[in-house]
């Protein structure tokens, strides 16, 4: 059985015999960037000739010692003026692969993170309302007094016995007003008397609520990290929060960076979309980015504008990210003024 070397180089794929002479070959296009493809993964031309040569009975060898130069001239692929610049070109691309693929794997720590992040923060709020609704047998007065479900636990697992609620120990957490009228209703407080085993397993139970609030900030002071490294365009233009959310739903940067800024503006809301095109009626306007505080703090008939303008930056910082890698400082301007823009058009 004769012995072919199987070689694959920025020309194409070879089989050489023991003298170096071609006696198959597949070239590949001249386009540096297809080059770099074909070279970084496997490729199918190369498997197509292996099993071409197999089939003719020829025992094939990998060699990765092979004169570059005189397979591109000798196979017309491109003179021998025209490599060096071939070269530089092709190994430019390989570099962006080889960085894609380690962000790639960035995308899957910050997706999995704010994952984590949101199931922590909805399981707060859930077990929030629990808490609630058990505290307020005992001093229902404080529930609309702290809106705030991080500091309604801080207080209740502190401080659970309504007499040992004073305004200097509410300060810190409401502020010197809010505390006073806090302390002002006790007396007159509509709750019953609860034993202190009571609210002592109340207070346990404030206690757990507020160790996963923390856990939450913790891990959004992570994502910030992750995002400020990995995509500080998206970051400055979505905030981290978002930006990793709409990561998540794209499944990686850069399938977010293909997208067109009307694809990201509904991102998330596949629900509404499903219902949209079952009933033609209410088309969304915003998916996750409702989040983002331009839009939530817009009024309601300029969210849909403010999101369409938002998506748009997204868009092109999520290209930079990807792309370029270039921090363009000019965005989170760009963002602001067309804001502004839309607000003056009223």
């Amino acid at each position: 059985m004769k012995q072919l070397s199987l070689v694959k180089c920025m020309a194409g794929v070879f089989a050489l015999d023991s003298s170096g002479k071609i006696i198959e070959k597949t070239l590949f296009s001249k386009k540096p960037e297809d080059i770099a493809l074909k070279l970084y993964e496997e490729c199918p031309e190369e498997r197509r000739l292996a099993d071409k040569l197999k089939q003719k009975g020829f025992k094939l060898s990998k060699k990765d010692d092979f004169d570059l130069k005189g397979l591109c001239v000798k196979s017309s692929f491109c003179t021998s003026a025209e490599l060096p610049r071939l070269v530089m070109q092709v190994n430019k691309e390989l570099t962006k692969l080889k960085v894609s693929a380690k962000l790639s794997d960035r995308d899957k720590i910050i997706i999995q993170a704010v994952r984590a992040h949101d199931a922590l923060e909805k399981e707060a709020n859930t077990l929030s309302e629990l808490l609630r609704e058990w505290y307020s047998i005992y001093f229902p007065e404080l529930s609309s007094i702290v809106p705030d479900n991080d500091n309604y636990a801080a207080i209740v697992s502190k401080l659970s016995r309504r007499e040992d609620i004073t305004e200097g120990a509410l300060e810190p957490l409401l502020g010197p007003k809010k505390a006073m009228v806090v302390c002002k209703v006790i007396p007159s407080s509509l709750g019953a008397d609860l034993s202190k085993d009571d609210t002592e397993k109340i207070s346990e139970f404030a206690s757990v609520i507020g160790t996963l609030y923390e856990k939450t900030t913790s891990f959004e002071n992570y994502i910030q990290q992750l995002m400020a490294a990995f995509a500080p365009n998206l970051t400055k233009v979505a905030t981290p929060l978002v930006g990793a959310r709409l990561i998540d739903e794209a499944s990686s940067l850069g399938k977010l960076a293909n997208m067109p800024g009307s694809t990201i503006q509904i991102l998330g809301a596949q629900k509404s979309m499903f219902r949209f095109l079952k009933t033609r009626k209410n088309p969304p306007k915003h998916g996750v980015i409702y989040k983002h505080p331009m839009v939530s703090g817009a009024s309601k008939k300029d969210k849909g504008r403010v999101s369409r303008s938002l998506a748009n930056k997204i868009a092109i910082a999520a290209r930079a990210d990807f792309y370029s890698h270039r921090v363009l400082d000019h965005l989170p301007e760009e963002l602001d003024n067309s804001i502004l823009r839309l607000k003056n058009k009223k």
